[in-house]
């Protein structure tokens, strides 16, 4: 009785196993594939690098214009944040630390990707996208400073 038991057993598990596919079975998992699944072709990593350049160039090409404006439109937000105080050198030096991180960030962005360095162009943007957030924190951490008594 217990060999007809073993049988019974046997034929429900893979009866099951057939009913559900990966189930009641051990399979190998390809993750490489999965990996590779998730990276972008050679086309879209070129046509990512071709957007790049051709921003970068387009804001190369309209630099000075860019500049005057972006000048007067910091003057007018950074007013804004002050409210009337004065412009410390603690500000002026975080200010200036910011421009040069971005600045740094952005041609690295840019040279990464005329050279087709697709990894160093998302690292790029990352940092890029670090900065921004460093520099927004100073700016939370100053406005909580000036409301405290």
């Amino acid at each position: 009785m217990s060999a007809r038991l073993l049988a019974l057993a046997t034929l429900f598990c893979s009866l099951t196993a057939a009913a559900h596919p990966g189930h009641g079975q051990r399979e190998e998992h390809d993750h490489a594939a999965d990996k590779t699944a998730r990276e972008p072709t050679k086309e879209q990593i070129e046509r990512q690098l071709a957007r790049v350049i051709k921003r970068a160039e387009e804001r190369m090409a309209q630099r000075e214009e860019r500049r005057k404006e972006r000048k007067r439109a910091l003057a007018k937000q950074l007013a804004h944040r002050l409210r009337g105080g004065p412009v410390t050198a603690e500000l002026k030096s975080e200010l200036e630390r910011h421009a040069r991180r971005t600045a740094e960030l952005r041609q690295i962005r840019y040279v990464a990707a005329k050279e087709g360095d697709y990894k160093s162009v998302i690292a790029a943007d990352r940092a890029l996208a670090h900065e921004n957030a460093r520099h927004d924190g100073w700016w939370r951490e100053q406005q909580a400073k000036s409301k405290a008594p």
